[in-house]
């Protein structure tokens, strides 16, 4: 039986567009309160996938990310967020029975109008 191996590199992308829509209805001794709520949210991602040098020696996997998210109805404040990232693995030795996986990816949220954070994640 033979081992069958990634390619040298393959590169793929994803496109998604959706559209969410919430009612809520709350009763309370006065009546009902009724909350309307909708949402367009976009997603944009690119990733490559390959081996270096080997296969048996090390195969990597590196994507970027963008996400749009715009909230299109709601009383009050509206909030529109954005995301922008990468995420890199990289394992070592991955046929053998104890491997190796580096991991590092860095997200950027943007929240509007409240501020931007970052969060960041590595792991070895």
């Amino acid at each position: 039986m033979t081992q069958r191996y990634p390619t040298r590199f393959s590169l793929s992308g994803l496109i998604e567009l959706s559209y969410t829509d919430y009612f809520f209805e709350i009763p309370s001794a006065s009546g009902s309160n009724e909350y309307h709520t909708s949402f367009v949210e976009q997603h944009y991602g690119v990733t490559a996938s390959g081996y270096i040098y080997h296969p048996r020696l090390a195969v990597f996997n590196a994507g970027i990310k963008f996400t749009d998210n715009r909230q299109l109805a709601y009383v009050g404040a509206k909030l529109n967020t954005q995301t922008w990232g990468y995420d890199v693995l990289l394992t070592f030795l991955p046929y053998r029975p104890v491997s190796l996986d580096v991991f590092a990816g860095y997200n950027d949220y943007i929240t509007k109008p409240i501020g931007d954070f970052i969060n960041q994640e590595f792991a070895g």
